[in-house]
């Protein structure tokens, strides 16, 4: 056991509060129960088309588009922020980071707010959830730092 923990091994380890999600110039803060932000594409990036003989091919989708959901406690500052997004009525950019070891990064120039929460008093309080569509978004599963990443193709 000794040598296994001399040997220099490490364990990635995923660490939330080192997640980072901005909407225009503002670092969101106060993240829901279970959820901080899902990032989820319109189409696959290729599909499969096969003819009756079997014969078949792969087709590439140009679509980058799709959906950044955010999900904020009910008590998070960032709330009034997103309302204010929602009022002004203009697409904004978004970027997810994870600056931890393993890190993943987001990005879409142009993301317009598409659903706001609806307001739920009760018992219990409840999570906010904003969705916004973006028209063309990138998403790197890094295995490293961000900025390893970002330094590879500048």
């Amino acid at each position: 056991m000794a040598n296994i923990l001399e040997s220099g091994f490490s364990v990635s380890k995923y660490d939330p509060s080192k997640v980072s999600v901005s909407v225009g110039a503002e670092i969101l803060k106060g993240f829901g129960v279970d959820s901080m932000v899902e990032v989820e594409f319109a189409e696959d990036h290729y599909s499969m088309h096969i003819g009756v003989d079997g014969s078949g091919r792969h087709v590439k989708s140009l679509n980058r588009s799709g959906t950044v959901t955010i999900t904020l406690a009910d008590y998070s500052p960032s709330n009034l922020t997103l309302s204010i997004i929602r009022d002004v009525d203009k697409a904004m950019p978004i970027t997810i980071t994870d600056k931890s070891s393993k890190g993943d990064f987001f990005a879409a120039a142009s993301c317009l707010l598409v659903k706001t929460p609806n307001l739920v008093k009760g018992k219990e309080p409840t999570d906010n959830v904003y969705v916004f569509q973006f028209i063309s978004g990138r998403v790197y599963h890094t295995g490293g730092k961000p900025n390893d990443l970002l330094g590879a193709f500048a």
